[in-house]
């Protein structure tokens, strides 16, 4: 993706397209990209990438077929690192959509898919969504407790 390397510098193009927050509250929302976003997470995850701060303004949408990850600040290591990811992605992407109650029951069959494949600690992974939902509650990014 970058236009031009050098051995102290990297140019990157203008990427034309929405962050993933603008995107959830766009009206337009489709499974299609909800599910490449989260299988983006997971796939990071299985290369033993763990960003750190996966919420909407860290994440472009472009088009109907990518998803692009970036993030300056920091990023995650030891055992529940990848837990806490994907709960902050999950939540996120539940608490920041327009329409919450489609969401929720596709994040709900999307969870069901991801705990079979063993990939990640799964108390560890309800306690770190409802830890989100008890952190939020009071906040405009509180989300419907029936998906915890």
């Amino acid at each position: 993706m970058p236009v031009k390397f050098s051995a102290t510098e990297g140019w990157y193009p203008f990427i034309k397209g929405i962050t993933y927050d603008q995107w959830l509250n766009s009206g337009e929302i489709s499974n299609k990209i909800i599910d490449l976003y989260i299988d983006s997470i997971v796939k990071a995850h299985q290369n033993g990438v763990v960003y750190g701060d996966r919420w909407g303004p860290n994440t472009m949408v472009v088009g109907d077929t990518t998803i692009i990850h970036f993030d300056f600040d920091i990023s995650l290591e030891g055992i529940p690192a990848k837990e806490f990811e994907l709960a902050q992605t999950l939540y996120y992407t539940l608490s920041f959509s327009s329409k919450k109650e489609v969401i929720n029951r596709f994040l709900i069959r999307k969870l069901r898919s991801i705990r079979k494949t063993g990939q990640y600690n799964w108390k560890t992974l309800l306690r770190l969504i409802k830890g989100h939902y008890r952190h939020f509650r009071l906040t405009k990014y509180v989300c419907s407790q029936s998906f915890i």
